[in-house]
């Protein structure tokens, strides 16, 4: 027998040699004497120690899977039958193959699958998805409510959805976070505003791909007060975003709504405002939020075609 490792067995090859082979290695018949304990019998086992192999057809091991395979190459092998008796191994290290190796004769050009190849490359099929990452020098901005999903299984959705477009800017908002870790590999956290005691529809995550400056913070937690908002500047684009609960009045916040819009303006002539404000956008009379930005040269990006909710209103 033929071992790979030269260790194996080297002592009995040094005992018993083989005339034609000195790396074949002898295997004798080992006697074992069997004694149960308080019993006249005892039982002697003879046998070579080897284990022994299962020799199949190659139709008839379709559809098993084993480690250890040796293939017997007999001349005349088709494409296919080599291929079902190649793919039953389950590792490459214990596939084993005898005889010489022939290539099998190539398939014609009316084969099914060589004719479904040729039309895959002639007449490739043209999708119609459009990536943000074909664009170069485009900022790719979103905001995601993401109602605590930031500590469940859709996290990992987010971050995939993240490297997929290549975001510039992802704001994550209502992320109901303590000091969790919730970085994302290829991206800054520029600015986090967790639950400071318990967690509940409240904080906010702003990841940028470049370097970027915090301009303005607003954070309250309070009862009929809490609402989050920051304004960030990257690569001269000041963007403006947070989250306010239908809970917190406007009123109670316009003034810091105010100020982080001033601290963007002044930071760059280029300004996005986007969150969830709950504040309906096409709503009558008008809110004082749109009296405020409108005059400074903002255009509303929601039409009345479209709505952000499921109850069909504008609230972004």
């Amino acid at each position: 027998m033929l071992f790979q490792e030269e260790a194996v067995e080297k002592e009995k090859r040094r005992e018993v040699r083989h005339k034609d082979n000195k790396i074949w290695t002898t295997i004798e018949q080992v006697v074992r004497t069997v004694k149960p304990l308080k019993s006249p019998y005892s039982v002697v086992r003879k046998q070579f120690p080897v284990v022994a192999a299962e020799a199949i057809t190659i139709y008839k091991s379709k559809g098993g899977t084993y480690e250890d395979v040796a293939v017997q190459l007999s001349p005349g092998l088709k494409r296919k039958e080599l291929y079902v008796s190649l793919s039953r191994c389950t590792k490459l290290s214990g596939l084993y193959l005898t005889g010489k190796f022939v290539p099998p004769t190539a398939p014609s050009r009316t084969d099914k699958i060589e004719t479904e190849m040729r039309n895959l490359s002639e007449k490739a099929v043209v999708f119609s998805c459009v990536f943000p990452s074909m664009f170069a020098n485009v900022s790719n901005i979103v905001y995601h409510n993401v109602q605590r999903h930031l500590k469940s299984a859709h996290w990992a959705d987010l971050r995939n959805f993240m490297h997929l477009y290549q975001l510039s800017f992802f704001i994550a908002a209502e992320t109901w976070t303590l000091q969790d870790d919730i970085d994302v590999e290829g991206y800054r956290t520029v600015r986090r505003m967790d639950c400071e005691k318990r967690r509940h529809a409240l904080g906010l995550a702003f990841y940028t791909k470049e370097l970027a400056a915090v301009i303005y913070t607003y954070f309250n937690e309070k009862d009929g007060q809490s609402c989050c908002l920051t304004a960030v500047l990257c690569n001269e684009i000041a963007v403006c975003s947070g989250y306010k609960p239908p809970s917190t009045p406007y009123l109670q916040v316009e003034y810091y709504f105010e100020q982080a819009i001033n601290a963007a303006l002044c930071a760059s002539n280029k300004v996005i405002v986007l969150g969830d404000f709950n504040l309906d956008v096409h709503s009558k009379p008008v809110h004082r939020f749109y009296k405020y930005i409108l005059p400074r040269a903002f255009k509303n990006q929601l039409t009345e075609s479209k709505s952000t909710t499921n109850a069909s209103t504008f609230i972004d």
